[in-house]
């Protein structure tokens, strides 16, 4: 009899253990890192920051029109990265199972950098460079990413004695999503050895809302000139026009536009890079379909 009263306290004693385990571990899974990016200067929110784990890129988000932000709590000890082209990044460690609730980060906004400034001449001469297909043979989007993607696209500097610098750049793209407006965000890079992206030719982006709903495509432009930008010279070793596709309230729950679709042309082949949150690689679609490339045309003057 004691035996068997001994037994089933042992057995009590282990079932109790098992279940504050069980309980410790339900709790750490569905523990959440939650906050608000704000400008630090005007306290606004800020939309479109990228809020990720630095050692586990496949887990991250963007902050939503209010700058609020929601992620699951890291496996293990890691940080958070709050990023934003044209504002100081924060780096906030996290233990591993920690929930934060409406931590406020503040993000500073940095003046518009150039990473060359050169002088330009009094007489100036115009042209375009890129793809000119007059309609997409074939669309790219961000339908294999998880959460980030931004495709970027390489231009050589043409042969010219002068200086030369981006006046304004065309991208032709289409929106398959039937309730909601597409986003995507324009970002320029300088060029490195072997066509490898480097440092941003200026730390600033530049956002286009794609109509919905418009299958046949359509090109948008972004001109810098009527948007005050300092010019932008072309370094010697090229350049590339990045898009990055954003989430929209229609797209929320699929990580990103997933209904907009950069146009891809025949009559131009260049070398196009693609970012899934970890790291640059060579674009998945070149190699599916070789000699097409993104329809992107930029104008250039000396």
């Amino acid at each position: 009899m004691a035996k068997g009263l001994f037994f089933i306290r042992t057995s009590m004693i282990r079932m109790c253990y098992i279940f504050i385990i069980l309980v410790v571990v339900i709790f750490k899974s569905n523990a959440q890192i939650k906050g608000a990016v704000l400008d630090s200067t005007t306290n606004t929110p800020l939309n479109y920051v990228l809020v990720y784990f630095k050692n586990t890129s496949k887990i991250g988000t963007y902050t939503n029109n209010d700058g609020t932000f929601i992620l699951p709590s890291p496996e293990r000890k890691d940080t958070l990265v709050v990023s934003m082209l044209g504002y100081t990044s924060k780096y906030i460690p996290i233990n591993q199972g920690i929930e934060s609730q409406n931590s406020t980060i503040l993000l500073q906004e940095l003046p518009i950098q150039l990473s060359v400034l050169n002088v330009i001449p009094q007489k100036k001469q115009d042209f375009r460079i890129g793809n000119n297909s007059r309609f997409s043979r074939m669309g790219y989007n961000a339908a294999f990413s998880s959460w980030y993607y931004e495709l970027a696209t390489y231009f050589a500097k043409p042969k010219f004695t002068e200086d030369l610098y981006i006046q304004s750049l065309s991208i032709f793209m289409y929106n398959r999503e039937v309730f909601g407006k597409g986003l995507v965000r324009v970002k320029l890079y300088g060029a490195g050895a072997e066509n490898i992206i480097s440092k941003e030719l200026i730390n600033r982006t530049f956002q286009i809302e794609v109509e919905r709903g418009r299958l046949k495509g359509k090109w948008y432009e972004v001109n810098f000139n009527e948007l005050s930008v300092p010019p932008i010279a072309i370094p010697k070793d090229g350049f590339f026009v990045s898009v990055e596709f954003l989430p929209t309230s229609s797209s929320k729950q699929h990580g990103n536009s997933k209904g907009v679709h950069i146009g891809f042309g025949k009559k131009d082949r260049r070398y196009v890079l693609e970012n899934l949150g970890q790291g640059w690689r060579p674009a998945l679609v070149q190699q599916i379909m070789p000699g097409y490339s993104p329809m992107i045309q930029v104008k250039l003057s000396n």
